[in-house]
């Protein structure tokens, strides 16, 4: 199995838009010979837009493998089930990217049941029905959250504010597994 790098000029100068009619990128398990390999893909410098999962997890990004994301804007993701922006049940690294305006029923931005590493990034107006605005983490997820922002992040259908059990994790729901946050800002968050 072969390494693979996206690399683009910048987030600000390219973007791939699915204009919620497909997920844009899946990075699998690879079997060979009755072996399993996670591919290793590193994506940098772009922009991906209005990803969109009718059936599965992961409205812009599917990650079973190892994936960093460093310099990545995902904007406007979408998926009926878990992982707005990105679903991860690999290794996934988050570095100096932003996620934002991507909805989901579970983890509005990132759905993590692996290991996540989420650095210098931020996690902005996102929307969950259930859990995690910003981040659910659940199963044996493992999440690190270092020097990032969270923000206007929300849980819960359009319901009156006097409803009970609405929601949970407005910024990050950990329903199993550990998450670790490291010197990041929480504004405004709502569940």
């Amino acid at each position: 199995s072969d390494n693979v790098k996206i690399t683009g000029p910048g987030a600000d100068k390219l973007s791939f838009d699915a204009g919620l009619r497909s997920r844009i990128f899946n990075v699998p398990t690879i079997v060979e010979q009755n072996q399993e390999f996670d591919l290793t893909v590193g994506i940098s410098g772009l922009t991906l837009k209005n990803g969109k999962a009718s059936q599965g997890d992961g409205g812009a990004i599917n990650n079973a493998g190892r994936l960093t994301l460093t310099g990545v804007n995902i904007t406007g993701g979408k998926t009926t089930n878990e992982g707005g922006g990105v679903f991860n049940r690999g290794t996934l690294t988050v570095e100096n990217s932003t996620i934002s305006g991507s909805k989901a029923i579970f983890g509005g931005a990132i759905a993590n049941s692996g290991r996540l590493f989420v650095n210098a990034s931020t996690i902005e107006d996102n929307g969950a029905e259930f859990q995690g605005g910003g981040i659910h983490n659940f199963g044996q997820g493992q999440a690190t959250v270092s020097n990032s922002t969270f923000a206007r992040n929300t849980v819960g259908p359009d319901l009156p504010f006097d409803v009970v059990n609405a929601g949970k994790g407005g910024g990050i729901d950990n329903e199993a597994g550990a998450v670790t946050v490291i010197n990041s800002t929480f504004v405004e968050n709502n569940a």
